[in-house]
């Protein structure tokens, strides 16, 4: 591992690139999506002059998907966390030209062609949920393109602003679906799950931008940018459940030729793409950003890279090798400094016998914790502090509730650089122990025992 450590309260650990690629040299291959298990899905081009639809399992053995004929080009675009791969399939028909099919191929290695939506004459699919819903665009007859939702119903066109060019790159496990739309500019677009079109707003001085993937917690990730002439620039962007978008940082230079851009975002809120980085001859390198830091990526020699897309704990993307690209994966951990538990609350310790607080029910107790730095206040996972009856033993978090908060929630004192809240306890568990477990935003999750008296 190629540990970068952080002058602050995150530790970072990144993996050298995995080379997937099983080719001979000058061909090329593309890491499009990544999944909780670690395969991906992609393409390559081993012939170098079609590409196939590529799964890579997570041992890295790859799988040929399915392509229409022996000429056409095809693309594993995306895949859920049931290894279904969804992407296109570009048939090559004697005499029709050009057909481009959505695709979704099966773990078993069964596909099929997705419906064809209203009035498409070509179409693909761009991203898939575990839910199994997947959007992507078809083309229409005078090569304009509508965005796209499959599901078991059929295909469904999303909302539009009736012109010229609507793309849907990826969709979150509550069907909310992100990509762009064009009536004269491209603008970032989000569609609810029943296909309502709402324009995502662009940062000051902007002119137009591109959304590329959203996590389950409603967080969108891609670029914008101004574009004068030839003159364009553009810059990684969040944007905020609430549509409010942040340039991400190190990636506003509208006085250079700055073409960084967040391209995935995994449910801890880690985003990956690429970015510049001036000191380098590479320009843009694979990137990472986190909480505010911009982290890149340990690439091969004078190579350059890009982090396609993110699982919890592993990063898809390519690696430009010579003149070929390679399909690259890589391990990653991301975590505070947890100090563990201040008085007057104990640590387990790292076990058995456990450490076990006694504490009156019914009483107010305070929990007091360093990360080693300001990290603001948003550090605690959904549904995180949470507490559950255990028989004086650690457990595991299942089954376990949101605890119920004094007044002021969470809060963090610099002086001392401690964070504390009030666990507010129940009279009625008088007798009884609990297990307060307290899980942070990258996942990694902290426990301390209580026996409460009567």
């Amino acid at each position: 591992m190629v540990a970068q450590v952080q002058p602050d309260a995150i530790d970072v650990s990144i993996s050298q690139p995995t080379d997937l690629d099983a080719m001979s040299p000058g061909t090329n291959a593309f890491g499009l999506g990544i999944n909780a298990s670690g395969q991906l899905a992609g393409a390559w081009d081993l012939e170098g002059d079609s590409y196939d639809a590529i799964r890579w399992k997570a041992d890295g053995t790859p799988v040929v998907l399915h392509k229409a004929t022996p000429y056409g080009q095809a693309f594993g675009n995306d895949l859920n966390d049931a290894g279904i791969v969804v992407g296109s399939d570009n048939e090559v028909a004697p005499g029709a030209g050009n057909i481009l099919h959505a695709m979704r191929w099966n773990p078993d290695g069964s596909f099929a062609e997705l419906p064809l939506a209203p009035g498409a004459v070509h179409q693909a699919a761009q991203g898939i949920n575990n839910k199994g819903v997947i959007v992507g665009y078809m083309e229409l007859a005078n090569t304009s393109t509508r965005a796209v939702r499959w599901d078991g119903q059929g295909a469904h066109l999303l909302g539009t602003r009736l012109c010229c060019f609507d793309v849907a790159r990826d969709v979150n496990d509550a069907g909310t679906a992100v990509g762009y739309v064009s009536n004269g500019f491209i603008s970032p677009a989000r569609w609810s799950a029943s296909g309502a079109l709402t324009i995502l707003s662009l940062p000051p001085g902007d002119n137009f931008g591109f959304a590329n993937a959203i996590n389950n917690r409603g967080q969108v990730v891609g670029l914008t940018g101004f574009a004068n002439g030839p003159d364009v620039t553009h810059h990684a962007v969040v944007w905020a459940p609430d549509g409010h978008p942040s340039v991400l940082p190190f990636s506003d230079s509208r006085n250079d030729d700055d073409l960084t851009e967040a391209l995935g975002i995994n449910d801890e809120g880690v985003i990956g793409g690429l970015a510049e980085d001036p000191s380098d001859p590479r320009g843009t390198r694979a990137a990472i950003w986190f909480k505010g830091r911009r982290i890149f990526v340990p690439t091969a020699a004078a190579s350059r890279a890009e982090v396609t897309d993110l699982s919890a704990d592993h990063l898809a993307g390519d690696l430009l090798v010579g003149d070929a690209r390679h399909a690259v994966r890589w391990s990653f951990s991301l975590r505070f400094r947890f100090r563990g538990f201040f008085p007057p609350v104990k640590n387990p310790g790292p076990a058995a016998p456990f450490r076990i607080n006694r504490v009156k029910a019914g009483q107010p107790i305070p929990v007091t914790f360093s990360l080693g730095g300001k990290e603001g206040l948003g550090v605690f996972a959904p549904g995180s502090p949470a507490s559950k009856a255990v028989a004086c033993t650690l457990r595991g978090t299942a089954g376990a509730t949101p605890i119920r908060m004094g007044a002021g929630g969470l809060s963090y004192d610099a002086g001392s650089d401690r964070y504390q809240f009030v666990w507010q306890t129940d009279k009625s568990w008088g007798g009884t122990c609990r297990q307060l477990s307290v899980t942070l935003v990258e996942g990694t999750t902290h426990k301390a025992l209580f026996r409460f008296t009567q």
